[in-house]
């Protein structure tokens, strides 16, 4: 990046690192393998040939405490695709109603996961835990936070009751910039202008300070009921999923960008695979290494 600000530094009129979207899994270890779960639920005093009727009734308690509240609130929605984008349908959720702070939608969704399942032994005429690919519904939190902007949490409603978080790191700046009552512009995830970029690059640093496993932790509260209704409790272990830190480049007008946009396209083709090609032009790449189209690609000041 350096080099490139040596070369281009002249057209560039501020420049800004940080997070850009980030995904963070909830695992609650014990529960996650066989050994694990098999300890837990001899602390819980569940038989494996009683296991079919603790997890179906655990699921039904957490559904009911899920669905309830959200329903009567005018907030549930579930959704028969599970391709339909969870977070356009929570923003349309969001301006329907109105809400612009909060708990904007609870969605729920069939999606594919990991479960403990128990099974028979052929061999062994035993029943024993396994760790199996499934389908089951998952619930998906939606906030407009006043602090750290759109997140979300998906819950998974059968053991072991994985979680992901979600949040945008350049979302949760512009909250911070609206503080500091610095102006900005923002065009999608980028920010093309910002009054202080200097100040908004301290504001940005200030991410990395963040005490993630509290904060976490206090979201998962939030939105899995079961926290609080077991015997012996297994917290959650929190690893990063999937993180982007992106560097915006604002350059000193549409001209100068134009003039030097087909090297930085000539580079990308030359230099990155073709599936991160594919992806940042808008496709969506299959593991097959088939794609569909989904969105034009537009010039932007993100490098």
């Amino acid at each position: 990046m350096d080099s490139f600000l040596q070369r281009f530094g002249h057209r560039v009129v501020g420049v800004l690192r940080g997070f850009d979207r980030l995904r963070f899994r909830g695992s609650k270890r014990q529960m996650c393998h066989v050994a694990g779960m098999a300890s837990w639920l001899g602390a819980m005093r569940i038989l494996l040939k009683d296991y079919k009727f603790w997890a179906r009734d655990a699921t039904v308690t957490l559904d009911r405490a899920i669905e309830a509240p959200a329903e009567h609130a005018g907030l549930y929605r579930y959704l028969n695709n599970s391709n339909d984008s969870k977070e356009e349908t929570a923003l349309q959720l969001a301006k329907e109603q109105g809400r612009t702070q909060g708990l904007i939608a609870v969605l729920g969704c069939v999606e594919p996961c990991q479960v403990l399942q128990v099974r028979g032994n052929r061999q062994t005429k035993m029943l024993e835990l396994r760790v199996e690919l499934a389908k089951c519904k998952h619930y998906y939190h939606y906030y407009l936070d006043p602090q750290y902007g759109l997140r979300y949490t998906r819950l998974q409603s059968w053991a072991p009751f994985t979680m992901h978080i979600g949040l945008n790191g350049r979302d949760w700046l512009a909250r911070r910039l609206d503080e500091a009552k610095i102006r900005y512009r923002k065009n999608d995830n980028s920010f093309p202008w910002i009054a202080d970029f200097a100040a908004a690059q301290r504001l940005a640093d200030e991410q990395l300070t963040t005490a993630w496993p509290e904060l976490l932790a206090g979201w998962a509260r939030q939105n899995n009921p079961l926290e609080t209704m077991f015997k012996c409790p297994v917290p959650y272990y929190w690893s990063v999923e999937t993180a982007e830190y992106a560097t915006d480049y604002a350059f000193a007008s549409v001209a100068a960008l134009a003039r030097l946009y087909p090297r930085l396209v000539q580079q990308a083709v030359t230099t990155l695979q073709s599936t991160d090609l594919l992806r940042f032009m808008g496709y969506r790449v299959r593991q097959d290494g088939n794609c569909t189209f989904r969105q034009l690609p537009t010039i932007s000041s993100r490098a």
